[in-house]
C-alpha cells in the first residue's frame, strides 16, 4: 500500500519543475523597464520623481530570479530526499501498522461505554476520577478511606479470622512493605 504523501510529493514537484523562471525573468524585465521609462518621463519638478527612479533604479530582476532557481533547486533536492524517505518508511511496513492500528481503535470502538460504565459506578461508591486512570482512583481512595476507617474495616476481619491467615498476611504484607505491619496474635 503506497503511502498517501507520495502523490503530493510528485504533484509538488511538477509544480515546481513546471514554473518557468526564465518566461518570469523577461515578464519582469520588460515591466521594470516599462516603470523606468514612465518614471524618466515625470515632469523633474515632481516631488516623487526622486524616489521613484531610485526605487526602479534599484529593481534588479536577474539577481532575484538567479537566487530564486538557486531556491528552486536546493527545494527539489531536499522533495526528492523527502519522497524517498517516505518510500523507504513505507516498504518498512510502519504504513501498514498505522492501518492496523486504526482499524483496532475502531473495532474496540463500542468497549468505550465500559470507561463511561466503570467511572459513573465508582462515583456511585465515592470513588469519582477514575478517569483518570489508576493513579487518580489510588489518590482517590487514599483521600477517602482514612486510616480509622481502613482500621474499622479491618479489625473485625482480623478478629474472625482463621489463626493461620493473620501470619501469612503479615509474611505478605512484610515482603511487600519490607516492615511488620500486623503481629500474629499468640
Amino acid at each position: 500500500m503506497p503511502p498517501r504523501s507520495l502523490p503530493r510529493f510528485g504533484s509538488t514537484r511538477d509544480a515546481v519543475q513546471g514554473l518557468d523562471l526564465s518566461g518570469l525573468s523577461a515578464a519582469l524585465a520588460q515591466n521594470v523597464s516599462a516603470m523606468r521609462k514612465a518614471t524618466a518621463g515625470l515632469p523633474a519638478g515632481a516631488s516623487v520623481r526622486p524616489t521613484l527612479v531610485g526605487a526602479t533604479g534599484a529593481l534588479d530582476i536577474d539577481f532575484h530570479i538567479a537566487s530564486l532557481a538557486g531556491n528552486r533547486g536546493r527545494y527539489l533536492g531536499e522533495l526528492a530526499n523527502a519522497a524517498t524517505l517516505v518510500a523507504t518508511i513505507s516498504d518498512t511496513g510502519l504504513s501498514q501498522s498505522d492501518a492496523t492500528i486504526a482499524a483496532l481503535k475502531q473495532a474496540l470502538a463500542p468497549a468505550a461505554i465500559l470507561a463511561d460504565f466503570r467511572d459513573r459506578l465508582l462515583s456511585q461508591v465515592g470513588l469519582g476520577g477514575a478517569s483518570g486512570g489508576v493513579a487518580a482512583l489510588l489518590r482517590t481512595v487514599l483521600a477517602t478511606v482514612t486510616p480509622a476507617r481502613l482500621t474499622g474495616i479491618l479489625t473485625p476481619m482480623r478478629a474472625s479470622s482463621p489463626r493461620w491467615a493473620i501470619p501469612a498476611t503479615a509474611r505478605v504484607i512484610t515482603s511487600l512493605s519490607g516492615s511488620p505491619t500486623f503481629s500474629a496474635r499468640a
